[in-house]
Parts: structure tokens; C-alpha cells; sequence
């Protein structure tokens, strides 16, 4: 079992340089985003609930979100 699961914190992802490097792969400069402090105590299941917006505003696709999260949740 990996390091992070849909109960972990976004605080906790920012805090792992592997997560963030694997966040910045798919979106690069939004860890220093301003609405990062908004969401840092979103669960991931809470900031996943906003998939669609997601989709939108990063220009990815329902496989590149799901490929993200089993890479995210396979960082030990």
C-alpha cells in the first residue's frame, strides 16, 4: 500500500518532493498557485470531487486523472 490514499490531506502531498514532482508533471506551476492554500486541507477525495473542473482548467482527460491518481497512490 503507497503512501497516500483518498483520505490523505493535499497538505500531506505537498509535503512529499515525489508528489510534487508528479503534480507539476501534469500541471506544471500549480503547487505555487494561490487557491493551493484553499485546497491544502481538502482530503483527496474532496479535491477529486472536482474532476470535471479539473479536466477543464488543466486540459486532461478522465485516463490522464485516473493514471495521476495510481501513480500519486503508489509513491511509498
Amino acid at each position: 500500500m503507497g503512501k497516500f490514499n483518498y483520505d490523505t490531506r493535499v497538505r500531506e502531498v505537498l509535503r512529499d518532493q515525489r508528489a510534487v514532482d508528479l503534480v507539476e508533471e501534469y500541471a506544471q506551476g500549480i503547487t505555487n498557485h494561490p487557491l493551493v492554500g484553499v485546497v491544502k486541507m481538502f482530503t483527496l477525495r474532496q479535491a477529486f470531487s472536482y474532476r470535471e473542473a479539473i479536466k477543464n482548467y488543466l486540459n486532461l482527460t478522465d485516463g490522464e486523472i485516473d493514471v495521476f491518481i495510481e501513480r500519486l497512490f503508489s509513491i511509498e
